[in-house]
């Protein structure tokens, strides 16, 4: 080949078919076997250390390696099939500096490497692994030996090099050190992932990224100091069939004073009442007046303060023949249309005291102003409009008749559409099983 001048390729004859130094200027395409057109691909810093080497060499080319079936070869290629017999002569000294190397990157001690390696000698796993590796690996999966099974996807990344066996430039730990080594990596006690990727950067076993993950799952330091869980879907709630069928109350604090809050579901329609003290006897004799004007509802929902769980409460309830029902502990979401209600009551209320004007006059704005579904909260509940300081005509004071099912559509559509905007940045948490051990945070930290 006369035109190639003194170009020249040499391969390497290994069991792997390895090319270990090509020396042109210029190639753009190689037709090549189909192992190297494999090994062609890998990053760096994926390869083992004699691949590292030869990788490194050829990145100054312009390379396009593909695999060439024989039978599409006319000509056979004689530089691939009489390689050089010696091309490093200096191997071992090559393997003993590059081991101090990858020691230094890895910031593993003299110690800790020796260690490791006695361990690697000891194994039985790692015996036959390393014996594999520098015979060479079977043909397929199922003539592989099964102590290391676990071993064959990496197989085209796994090297021996001065008794320690390296994935690319990690370190293969032996079974009897892996325990010791995820509590090493987890000592900063950092999450699932930055516990992960410390461990990537320096060691490996098959298998790893399970053990860490369940590892610090179960640490309790972690578990004591990770974040809320995320949000979950939004539940609605059903809307009634009518007026006062079902209400919610929730007491609140304002200007050194406290108030009960009562809120209707389906008209929205709430009202404020001052309290001298927060017994059970002061709330019930409120929502007594309360219902001897509107109505005894069929579901009653409060939060879990000592003026809704006293028996007195109880005997109320079971006497006027309502249902009692109690939002979650430490979750005041699930009495949400009650805290909605005091925050609109308190804004109200802040915005009266700050223009000195009545706050009974911005209450009777409030429920004559209308909501979704067309109509005001005055005339959901008694089905009519309430005369105000706002000019009004006779006619728009006459009662109606509410249309219902238009009602529950337009409401019901609100609905959806709230649940649509929450659910963006929520999802479904993973079940819980029985005797499962869970951890309630309590309080604001």
């Amino acid at each position: 080949m006369p035109s190639l001048k003194k170009k020249c390729l040499e391969f390497c004859s290994d069991a792997n078919g390895f090319i270990n130094s090509l020396m042109v200027e210029k190639l753009s395409y190689i037709a090549i076997n189909k192992p190297i057109s494999a090994i062609m691909k890998k990053p760096m810093s994926a390869a083992p250390p004699r691949l590292s080497r030869m990788l490194l060499a050829l990145s100054k080319y312009q390379l396009i390696v593909k695999h060439m079936p024989g039978k599409e070869i006319p000509v056979s290629d004689c530089l691939s099939r009489q390689s050089l017999p010696n091309t490093y002569l200096n191997m071992s000294d090559e393997l003993d500096n590059y081991v101090h190397t990858v020691q230094k990157q890895l910031h593993i001690t003299d110690q800790r490497i020796e260690n490791i390696r006695a361990e690697t000698c000891k194994d039985a796993q790692m015996k036959i692994l390393k014996k594999t590796i520098l015979n060479g690996w079977p043909e397929s999966r199922s003539m592989c030996k099964q102590s290391i099974l676990d071993f064959w996807n990496h197989r085209d990344e796994i090297s021996v090099e001065n008794d320690l066996i390296f994935r690319g430039h990690t370190i293969v730990i032996p079974k009897i050190l892996r325990n010791e080594l995820v509590q090493k990596v987890h000592t900063g006690h950092m999450g699932i992932t930055k516990t992960l990727e410390r461990a990537k950067d320096s060691i490996f076993w098959p298998g790893m990224s399970k053990q860490i993950t369940e590892y610090v799952s179960k640490c309790s330091i972690c578990l004591t100091y990770r974040d809320a869980n995320t949000k979950e879907p939004l539940m609605t709630t059903e809307f009634p069939d009518r007026p006062y069928q079902k209400i919610a109350a929730d007491l609140f604090h304002f200007q050194g004073k406290e108030y009960l809050l009562t809120i209707d579901y389906y008209s929205r329609f709430f009202e404020i009442d001052h309290l001298q003290n927060t017994t059970s006897k002061t709330v019930i004799l409120k929502l007594q007046k309360q219902m001897s004007r509107l109505s005894i509802p069929e579901v009653f929902v409060s939060d879990n303060g000592t003026q809704f769980s006293s028996s007195e409460f109880k005997e109320f309830a079971k006497e006027w023949g309502f249902e009692h029902r109690t939002s979650s502990s430490g979750y005041p979401q699930s009495n949400g249309l009650a805290e909605k209600g005091v925050g609109i009551a308190k804004k109200l209320m802040q915005k009266a005291k700050d223009t000195n004007t009545n706050i009974y006059i911005a209450l009777l704005e409030y429920r004559n102003t209308p909501l979704e579904c067309g109509y005001s909260p005055s005339q959901l509940l008694i089905g009519r409009r309430t005369k105000s300081v706002v000019p009004v005509t006779n006619k728009a004071l006459v009662p109606i008749l509410v249309n219902n099912s238009k009602v529950r559509s337009l409401m019901k559509q609100s609905k959806d559409k709230q649940k649509v905007n929450y659910d963006k940045n929520a999802k479904y948490l993973p079940p819980l099983s029985l005797n499962q051990s869970v951890r309630i945070k309590i309080g604001k930290t």
